[in-house]
């Protein structure tokens, strides 16, 4: 049995997966590997020519592409800047109430405990998880 290498392509996604089939079965939407040029040391997706034709374009010749990771990454600093944004009108509010002299609603070891807290979170970017796979552990949440 003779096979052929290549990309099933998606009309639907626009994405496209690697397989290999046999020989005179290859459906519509398959394009052999053979067929898409890959530089050396580049990477491709499988994006519609002007014809409407699988074709082959190097990630760097796309406008602001972003890989997966990227996009992961990406992902995590919104989830970590919503929680900041969550938590930090508490400090605020306890910087605005000291300025006008009335008691706190906090208290000042809670204070430090908000504080402490916002820096963790700041901090999640450098975990080395984060660098190498987008994904982080973020700290226990807050509970006054």
């Amino acid at each position: 049995m003779k096979t052929v290498k290549g990309y099933i392509y998606s009309l639907m996604t626009g994405g496209a997966r690697f397989v290999e089939l046999e020989k005179g079965n290859e459906p519509e939407n398959f394009i052999e590997h053979e067929k898409i040029e890959v530089p050396e040391g580049k990477r491709v997706i499988i994006v519609k020519d002007e014809s409407g034709q699988p074709t082959g374009v190097t990630i760097e010749d796309i406008p602001n592409y972003k890989t997966p990771l990227e996009i992961r990454k990406e992902q995590k600093r919104i989830q970590r800047d919503m929680k900041i944004r969550n938590i930090e009108w508490l400090t605020s509010r306890h910087m605005q109430e000291q300025a006008l002299g009335i008691p706190t609603t906090l208290i000042d070891a809670q204070y430090m405990e908000v504080l402490n807290y916002i820096q963790a979170l700041r901090d999640v970017t450098k975990q080395p998880s984060f660098e190498a796979e987008g994904n982080v552990e973020f700290p226990e949440e807050l509970k006054f």
